[in-house]
């Protein structure tokens, strides 16, 4: 080969790499931020709908509670139950009442998840009464407010 035919291989071949690059940079840059274009419609729009209502936005307490694992009470314990769940508090400091409590509370739904059995949990209706039925076992032991809802993050049954 010439040494003519080399430097036109060589510059194409740069090119190519510097399209390539150029497009990797750009296309990086709207995987890692895919809501940059999109952040100032929202805040134009969540500004706008503040302006109409008079009403603050409350803001929701939520504290995260450990994962349960327990046995259901079907005949011959095989079905297990692993739950995740948050509270979502009436207010700030029933958070601090929790915390100095949490040892009852884990207890009390300690109590209360090991007695249903698959078909107690396995349908909408049986996990509505069984989020109330905790709900209003962990409200016993609180004074100073209460949980309003109680969400599952994590709902296994095997």
């Amino acid at each position: 080969m010439s040494k003519k035919s080399l430097y036109i291989i060589a510059i194409i071949f740069l090119t190519i790499v510097i399209g390539v690059g150029t497009a990797f940079f750009v296309l990086w840059g709207k995987i890692s931020n895919p809501n940059s274009g999109s952040v100032a419609s929202t805040e134009t729009t969540t500004e706008h709908s503040s302006q109409r209502t008079d009403q603050p936005v409350a803001k929701k307490i939520i504290y995260p509670l450990k994962t349960f694992v327990v046995n259901l009470a079907d005949p011959g314990g095989k079905r297990y139950l692993r739950v995740g769940m948050v509270l979502e508090l009436s207010e700030s400091r029933v958070e601090g009442e929790i915390k100095g409590n949490l040892p009852q509370m884990r207890d009390k739904i300690l109590m209360i998840l090991p007695s249903k059995t698959f078909n107690d949990v396995r349908n909408l209706g049986g996990k509505t009464a069984l989020k109330n039925e905790i709900m209003d076992g962990l409200n016993s032991l609180l004074q100073n407010g209460g949980i309003t809802n109680l969400y599952f993050q994590e709902f296994v049954v095997q």
